[in-house]
Parts: C-alpha cells; structure tokens; sequence
C-alpha cells in the first residue's frame, strides 16, 4: 500500500489533539472507493475531530463538513471549531458506522473507512492496508468482516498444522487454501 500515516499536532490554541492514525492514499485523478482509513483512539468525536481535520486539510484545503453514523460514537456534536473554522457534522441513521465522508468549500471529498477504536493492533493495520489497495472494491462496511474472516482462516490452518505435526502436504503444501504465508518445514 502506498500510502503515508499523517502525524499531525495543534497549531490553533487549547491542548494539541493526539496525532490521528489517518492513512490516506496518494492523490490519483480516478476516484478510488475509499481514499484511505482512520482509525480513532476513542469513541469521542469531539476530541477525535480536530487532529483529523488538521490532518485532512493537507488534502482537502479546508475540510467544512463531516457526514458520519452516530452508532460509534458516544458523543454527537454538530459543529467544531478547528484552527480558526468551523466545521459542521452531519449524522445520518443507517449511514455506515465505518465510514466518514470529509468534504470542502470547493467541493473536494474524501471517504475514509474508519476502524473502531476498540479494534487490536493487527487487525486495524491489515483493514487499513485493504481499505487503502489500489483498485480495491471491497466497500467500508465489508472490510473488517473480510479481514477477520482471513485472520479466522489463517487461525484454523495453523491449528491444523500444528495438529498434523507440522508436517507438509504431498504436494509440498499445509493442505490449507489461505492467501496467508505458511511456516516452511525446518531444515
């Protein structure tokens, strides 16, 4: 994946918000399903909002409206003042909990997957890698199921492996069919 995770800090007054986890994919002139993912340290958009938009606003110029789920959230604010500028937050019922739409004065947007803050380490970083695929199709809603079905699946093998003795396949395979690399026989 190529994209950069923006380290971003206040430089409006009042504490600095914590740098966000923001992965955003390189700017390209097709629209991707999803520019990147964002994946929040807590479930307060009010604290979480201001180093997104700081960071968003390297991309989008002046990032003014925000539209998101509020199933996630424990707070639900409409408006946030960010370095000088309010920005406005649009909650829509049964729009995807897992994605956050930023837009600008000039019509720009950017959609981003966003992981729950609750998620582990691992998984967060392998559905940020999906979400952020060149040519990825796979929507917001589907991406964590996705990558917990392969971490399931790689699970499964290795518990398969390790009961088998560890011992390869005839054909020179764990006898699994997962994308994920195997351990190879010892030498």
């Amino acid at each position: 994946m190529n994209s950069t995770v923006a380290e971003h800090t206040s430089t409006g007054s009042g504490p600095a918000p914590s740098a966000p986890r923001l992965w955003l994919e390189p700017a390209t002139s097709h629209r991707p399903l999803l520019d990147g993912s964002w994946w929040p340290r807590s479930r307060r958009l009010d604290t979480e909002l201001p180093g997104l938009v700081r960071a968003l606003d390297d991309r989008l110029d002046s990032t003014t409206h925000i539209l998101v789920g509020p199933d996630d959230w424990d707070d639900h604010p409409k408006v946030v003042e960010v370095a000088g500028h309010t920005v406005r937050v649009f909650w829509f019922t049964g729009f995807p909990h897992d994605l956050l739409i930023a837009t600008s004065l000039s019509g720009d947007r950017l959609d981003l997957m966003v992981v729950p803050a609750t998620t582990e380490p691992a998984t967060a970083h392998a559905a940020a890698a999906m979400a952020g695929m060149n040519g990825n199709t796979v929507h917001a809603p589907d991406i964590l199921a996705n990558v917990n079905r392969l971490r399931d699946a790689a699970t499964a093998e290795e518990t398969a492996w390790e009961s088998e003795g560890g011992h390869l396949g005839s054909n020179g395979s764990t006898g699994g069919s997962s994308a994920l690399p195997r351990p190879r026989e010892a030498l």
